[in-house]
Protein backbone atom coordinates (compact mmCIF):
# COMPACT_ATOMS: atom_id res chain seq x y z
CA UNK A 1 0.00 0.00 0.00
CA UNK A 2 1.29 3.46 -0.56
CA UNK A 3 0.54 6.19 1.36
CA UNK A 4 0.21 8.90 -0.19
CA UNK A 5 -0.46 12.40 1.24
CA UNK A 6 -0.18 11.11 4.77
CA UNK A 7 2.23 11.76 7.41
CA UNK A 8 3.28 9.77 10.67
CA UNK A 9 3.03 12.55 13.30
CA UNK A 10 5.09 11.49 16.20
CA UNK A 11 4.57 14.17 19.19
CA UNK A 12 7.39 13.88 22.22
CA UNK A 13 9.16 10.97 21.67
CA UNK A 14 12.13 12.59 23.94
CA UNK A 15 14.18 11.47 26.55
CA UNK A 16 11.73 12.85 29.27
CA UNK A 17 8.90 11.09 27.69
CA UNK A 18 10.77 7.34 26.87
CA UNK A 19 14.01 6.93 28.26
CA UNK A 20 14.67 4.29 30.88
CA UNK A 21 14.61 6.30 33.91
CA UNK A 22 11.99 8.72 32.30
CA UNK A 23 10.00 10.96 34.94
CA UNK A 24 6.81 10.04 33.87
CA UNK A 25 7.08 6.70 34.09
CA UNK A 26 6.38 7.36 37.95
CA UNK A 27 2.48 8.60 36.56
CA UNK A 28 2.23 5.35 34.07
CA UNK A 29 0.07 2.30 35.37
CA UNK A 30 2.21 0.33 33.61
CA UNK A 31 5.25 1.99 32.74
CA UNK A 32 6.75 -1.16 30.49
CA UNK A 33 3.91 -0.02 28.40
CA UNK A 34 6.59 3.12 26.78
CA UNK A 35 8.89 0.20 25.73
CA UNK A 36 6.05 -1.31 23.86
CA UNK A 37 4.82 1.95 22.59
CA UNK A 38 8.29 3.11 21.72
CA UNK A 39 9.15 -0.34 20.09
CA UNK A 40 5.57 -0.15 18.06
CA UNK A 41 6.91 3.37 16.53
CA UNK A 42 10.30 2.56 15.36
CA UNK A 43 8.28 -0.10 13.60
CA UNK A 44 5.38 2.07 12.32
CA UNK A 45 8.11 5.31 11.46
CA UNK A 46 10.26 2.79 9.06
CA UNK A 47 7.01 0.87 6.99
CA UNK A 48 5.00 4.85 6.86
CA UNK A 49 8.43 5.76 4.98
CA UNK A 50 8.96 2.99 2.89
CA UNK A 51 5.27 3.25 2.11
CA UNK A 52 5.93 6.73 0.89
CA UNK A 53 4.49 8.87 3.90
CA UNK A 54 6.10 11.85 5.31
CA UNK A 55 7.47 11.02 8.99
CA UNK A 56 7.44 14.27 11.63
CA UNK A 57 8.70 14.73 14.71
CA UNK A 58 7.52 17.26 16.82
CA UNK A 59 9.23 17.42 19.50
CA UNK A 60 8.42 19.99 23.04
CA UNK A 61 11.48 21.69 24.46
CA UNK A 62 11.51 24.87 26.71
CA UNK A 63 13.81 27.70 27.42
CA UNK A 64 16.15 27.02 30.59
CA UNK A 65 14.19 29.87 32.50
CA UNK A 66 10.51 28.52 31.34
CA UNK A 67 9.44 31.66 30.77
CA UNK A 68 7.16 30.10 28.32
CA UNK A 69 4.85 28.22 30.87
CA UNK A 70 2.90 31.04 33.13
CA UNK A 71 0.20 28.68 34.66
CA UNK A 72 0.35 27.59 38.01
CA UNK A 73 -1.44 24.41 38.19
CA UNK A 74 -1.92 21.03 35.79
CA UNK A 75 0.88 19.48 33.76
CA UNK A 76 2.21 22.49 32.36
CA UNK A 77 3.58 23.48 35.67
CA UNK A 78 4.41 20.27 36.79
CA UNK A 79 6.61 20.05 33.70
CA UNK A 80 8.40 23.13 35.39
CA UNK A 81 8.22 22.10 38.62
CA UNK A 82 10.12 18.60 37.45
CA UNK A 83 12.87 20.80 35.18
CA UNK A 84 11.33 18.71 32.45
CA UNK A 85 11.98 19.16 28.65
CA UNK A 86 14.19 22.23 28.92
CA UNK A 87 16.38 22.77 26.01
CA UNK A 88 20.24 21.56 25.83
CA UNK A 89 19.33 19.53 28.17
CA UNK A 90 19.01 15.64 28.60
CA UNK A 91 15.59 15.16 28.75
CA UNK A 92 14.57 17.38 25.71
CA UNK A 93 16.48 15.40 23.50
CA UNK A 94 15.39 12.60 20.83
CA UNK A 95 15.34 9.13 22.45
CA UNK A 96 18.18 7.34 21.10
CA UNK A 97 15.87 4.79 19.13
CA UNK A 98 14.31 7.54 17.36
CA UNK A 99 18.14 9.14 15.87
CA UNK A 100 18.70 5.15 14.82
CA UNK A 101 16.30 5.37 12.59
CA UNK A 102 17.04 4.85 9.01
CA UNK A 103 14.23 6.47 7.65
CA UNK A 104 14.38 10.26 6.92
CA UNK A 105 12.76 12.66 9.52
CA UNK A 106 11.48 15.93 9.82
CA UNK A 107 11.69 17.58 12.76
CA UNK A 108 9.43 20.60 13.49
CA UNK A 109 10.93 22.96 15.93
CA UNK A 110 8.97 25.70 18.51
CA UNK A 111 6.59 23.22 20.06
CA UNK A 112 5.73 24.83 23.96
CA UNK A 113 2.66 23.43 24.59
CA UNK A 114 0.25 20.25 24.04
CA UNK A 115 -0.86 21.53 20.78
CA UNK A 116 1.84 20.77 17.54
CA UNK A 117 0.40 23.65 15.48
CA UNK A 118 0.62 26.49 17.50
CA UNK A 119 3.60 28.06 17.89
CA UNK A 120 5.10 26.11 15.18
CA UNK A 121 5.32 25.73 11.02
CA UNK A 122 3.81 22.09 11.13
CA UNK A 123 0.58 23.15 9.37
CA UNK A 124 2.45 25.02 6.55
CA UNK A 125 4.70 22.34 6.02
CA UNK A 126 1.80 19.77 5.74
CA UNK A 127 0.13 21.51 3.27
CA UNK A 128 3.55 22.48 1.54
CA UNK A 129 3.76 18.74 1.26
CA UNK A 130 0.65 17.79 0.12
CA UNK A 131 -0.42 15.85 2.96
CA UNK A 132 -3.75 15.75 4.17
CA UNK A 133 -4.16 12.76 6.15
CA UNK A 134 -1.88 12.36 9.52
CA UNK A 135 -1.68 9.92 11.60
CA UNK A 136 -0.90 10.71 15.16
CA UNK A 137 1.90 8.69 17.45
CA UNK A 138 4.11 9.53 20.79
CA UNK A 139 2.75 11.11 23.92
CA UNK A 140 0.95 11.91 25.67
CA UNK A 141 -2.41 10.45 24.85
CA UNK A 142 -4.91 12.88 27.28
CA UNK A 143 -2.56 16.01 26.75
CA UNK A 144 -0.80 15.84 23.45
CA UNK A 145 -2.26 13.74 21.04
CA UNK A 146 -5.78 15.13 21.62
CA UNK A 147 -4.87 18.86 21.78
CA UNK A 148 -3.14 18.56 17.99
CA UNK A 149 -5.72 15.77 16.81
CA UNK A 150 -8.63 18.19 17.56
CA UNK A 151 -6.54 21.38 15.83
CA UNK A 152 -5.41 18.70 12.80
CA UNK A 153 -9.04 17.57 12.51
CA UNK A 154 -10.61 21.56 12.58
CA UNK A 155 -7.93 22.73 10.43
CA UNK A 156 -9.46 20.15 7.26
CA UNK A 157 -6.77 17.01 7.98
CA UNK A 158 -8.15 13.59 8.16
CA UNK A 159 -6.81 12.43 11.14
CA UNK A 160 -6.07 8.80 12.71
CA UNK A 161 -4.59 7.89 15.98
CA UNK A 162 -2.65 4.75 16.46
CA UNK A 163 -3.77 3.44 19.43
CA UNK A 164 -0.82 0.95 19.74
CA UNK A 165 1.96 4.06 19.44
CA UNK A 166 0.15 6.16 21.94
CA UNK A 167 1.41 6.65 26.20
CA UNK A 168 -1.39 6.59 28.06
CA UNK A 169 -1.46 6.58 31.63
CA UNK A 170 -3.67 3.75 32.35
CA UNK A 171 -5.83 0.96 30.76
CA UNK A 172 -8.81 2.89 31.82
CA UNK A 173 -7.40 6.19 30.00
CA UNK A 174 -6.72 4.72 26.90
CA UNK A 175 -10.00 2.56 26.91
CA UNK A 176 -11.52 6.15 27.15
CA UNK A 177 -9.96 8.10 24.72
CA UNK A 178 -9.72 5.55 21.81
CA UNK A 179 -13.18 3.95 22.52
CA UNK A 180 -15.23 7.40 22.96
CA UNK A 181 -13.09 10.49 22.64
CA UNK A 182 -11.03 10.13 19.77
CA UNK A 183 -13.82 8.70 16.97
CA UNK A 184 -15.48 12.05 17.56
CA UNK A 185 -13.08 13.65 14.85
CA UNK A 186 -10.52 10.33 14.08
CA UNK A 187 -9.84 7.23 13.06
CA UNK A 188 -8.45 5.04 15.92
CA UNK A 189 -6.19 1.78 14.25
CA UNK A 190 -3.21 0.11 15.22
CA UNK A 191 -0.50 0.82 13.09
CA UNK A 192 -0.02 -2.35 10.97
CA UNK A 193 -3.69 -2.35 10.05
CA UNK A 194 -2.67 1.39 7.96
CA UNK A 195 0.55 -0.46 6.66
CA UNK A 196 -0.33 -3.47 6.30
CA UNK A 197 -3.92 -3.44 5.57
CA UNK A 198 -5.73 -6.88 4.93
CA UNK A 199 -6.82 -7.43 1.23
Amino acid sequence: MHLQATALLMLGVQEDHFAADAPIRGAVESPERIDAVLAEIKVAANEFSSKGALVIHVPIQFSNDYKEITQAVGVLATIKELGLFRVGQQGSKNVAALDRLECPIETVSGRTGFNAFRGTELDKLLRQRGIRRVQLAGASMAACIDSTARTAYELGYEVGILEDCVVSRSQAEHDLYCGMIFPQYSVVATAKSIYEPRA
